[in-house]
């Protein structure tokens, strides 16, 4: 596996591969039945271990996504378990219908490794971060996951970060009050609808 800046980077015959055993393990749960990926077909990458994310993606908005932020286990796997996941145990979102595939892509993140985001104060902060970087925020019971395709909802870093902190149950404006913890990582990011063009 590749790396580019510090992110793992995946063929584009393992991205196809992998998109396929992410849709097959939703359509394969939904039917009832476990899908076991054809491993003949497998890279080398594939049985790498790294953090994951899988996006479901319906009229252009999320409709649902899980994930796992350390590399417990290989890549297929974690993908495998994270599509099942964000389509159907995910209580934060309605759980997916077989009739709902049609019009949902997939899109999957491959997680770089985790670092600890040091900074002094929110002027710091702002100064850290940039549209690249994902960010984890862990702070006592509160934790929230915004992958670096969130930039794309919240370009302004102002804005970013009030959001992390709303959706880890926080007052928006917390980081700007006191330190919190925080986790930045990259990410190799890839959809069924580009995956043509992956490289």
């Amino acid at each position: 596996m590749g790396k580019v800046g510090g992110e793992k980077m995946v063929s584009k015959d393992t991205k196809n591969e992998l998109l396929r055993i992410a849709r097959l393990s939703i359509e394969s749960k939904l039917d009832g039945r476990d899908y076991s990926p054809d491993f003949s077909e497998f890279s080398d990458d594939c049985y790498e271990r790294a953090g994951v994310f899988v996006v479901l993606i319906q009229n252009n908005f999320i409709r649902a996504m899980a994930g796992v932020t350390e590399p417990n286990k290989e890549i297929y796997i974690s993908i495998q378990e994270s599509a099942v996941n964000a389509a159907l145990y995910n209580s934060k979102y309605k759980k997916v219908a077989k009739n709902d595939l049609p019009n949902i892509t997939i899109e999957i993140s491959i997680l770089s490794e985790i670092k600890k985001l040091d900074y002094k104060g929110p002027e710091d902060l702002l100064s850290k971060i940039n549209s690249r970087l994902g960010l984890i925020l862990k702070e006592g019971m509160h934790k929230q996951v915004f992958l670096p395709t969130m930039w794309k909802m919240y370009p302004d870093k102002d804005e970013f970060l009030n959001h992390l902190c709303s959706e880890a149950e926080m007052q928006e404006a917390s980081w700007r009050r006191v330190p919190i913890s925080l986790y930045q990582f990259t990410a190799d990011t890839f959809a069924e609808d580009d995956s043509k063009d992956n490289k």
